[in-house]
């Protein structure tokens, strides 16, 4: 219960971010004494896309989505075509995937696989790509991965990012040619570190320790990062932990960063080392004693590995 208050505000806003947006507001016409016509919605959203990326208003254009939901079987029609159009900009396709991504059904997919096709430009393609992702067919997973491997890197990218929240480990070399690149995204290292296996991270983790202390990254994708390293990290990387203590001015932080060094330095006083194993869900990891030092006659055998029941 030591950080409740933390987490859940770090869980709301990893559903806010992951999820773009509010689930669509119940059918109820008879209580909507303000109901507008498409036309007028699609007004007020357009004036959403004016603004600069930093001050766009999600909030307020997915709740614009979920009224035009009510229009009837066409009415997100307006936000598809923003995508498809070669005359939007950017940020207006980049609020439009948002507005649209809670809405995205399996029966959206003929429209969106075209949309990926090299004629379309890379943020068309991307933005459909980012819906494919939430469906659930088999046809948008296969297309999906196939786009892992196109030449363009921001599609490439998007589709590695899709491959790697569903769990598919075969995208892990190029997770970490993107985490590599100066050229990566905040948002995309935050999502890596969102969406990275437990069991990848323990071979990559020095992508963790970068990150407990980098203050561009959200509050999130930190979280993760120090929850990690006290699971899973050696006494090596206890110094890093140590010295971002040192600078860390958030005081929930700054407990979980002292908690995953005792942890961490209690593994170390038990000579014991995380093992993450294939284990029935709700199973935690095991911990295995280290082998024992060849030219030390301790005179016991060496541990076993713990048992869960």
């Amino acid at each position: 219960m030591k950080h409740f208050y933390l987490l859940f505000a770090v869980v709301c806003t990893c559903c806010l971010f992951i999820g773009c947006g509010a689930q669509p507001i119940p059918a109820t016409p008879a209580a909507d004494t303000e109901s507008k016509d498409g036309n007028t919605l699609m007004t007020e959203w357009y004036q959403l896309t004016q603004a600069d990326y930093e001050h766009i208003d999600f909030e307020s254009a997915m709740t614009i989505a979920n009224k035009l939901v009510l229009q009837g079987p066409s009415g997100l029609d307006p936000l598809f075509e923003v995508i498809e159009s070669e005359d939007t900009t950017p940020i207006a396709k980049m609020l439009a995937t948002a507005s649209l991504t809670s809405h995205i059904k399996d029966s959206h997919v003929p429209r969106l696989i075209p949309l990926t096709d090299p004629k379309y430009n890379s943020t068309t393609r991307g933005c459909a790509t980012h819906l494919l992702g939430n469906c659930l067919s088999a046809t948008a997973f296969f297309k999906v991965h196939d786009l892992i491997e196109d030449s363009d890197t921001h599609v490439s990218n998007v589709a590695t990012m899709i491959m790697l929240r569903k769990g598919e480990v075969s995208v892990l070399p190029k997770i970490l040619e993107i985490w590599n690149n100066p050229a990566t995204s905040k948002n995309e290292r935050e999502e890596i570190l969102m969406g990275m296996p437990a069991m990848a991270a323990l071979k990559n983790i020095s992508m963790f320790t970068e990150s407990i202390c980098n203050e561009n990254l959200s509050t999130a994708a930190r979280v993760r990062a120090i929850e990690l390293l006290r699971d899973m990290a050696s006494i090596e990387e206890a110094p890093a932990l140590k010295a971002c203590l040192k600078k860390e001015k958030d005081a929930s932080l700054r407990d979980m960063l002292e908690e995953a060094i005792k942890v961490i330095e209690k593994r170390e006083e038990d000579g014991v080392s995380p093992i993450p194993v294939q284990l029935p869900a709700g199973v935690d990891l095991v911990f295995q004693a280290r082998p024992a030092d060849p030219n030390e006659d301790t005179g016991e055998e060496d541990a076993q590995p713990d048992q869960k029941n």
